[in-house]
């Protein structure tokens, strides 16, 4: 999936609002695991 981000392809094929709120929504989950 790096690659993919890389070479631009998921934020082709998915809406950059989709790809924004994923990434963000792993931090926040992981940081209020962690704390």
């Amino acid at each position: 999936m790096e690659a993919d981000f890389r070479n631009g392809v998921l934020s082709i094929r998915i809406p950059k609002a989709r790809t924004d709120a994923g990434p963000l929504r792993n931090i926040e989950i992981r940081s209020n695991e962690n704390s």
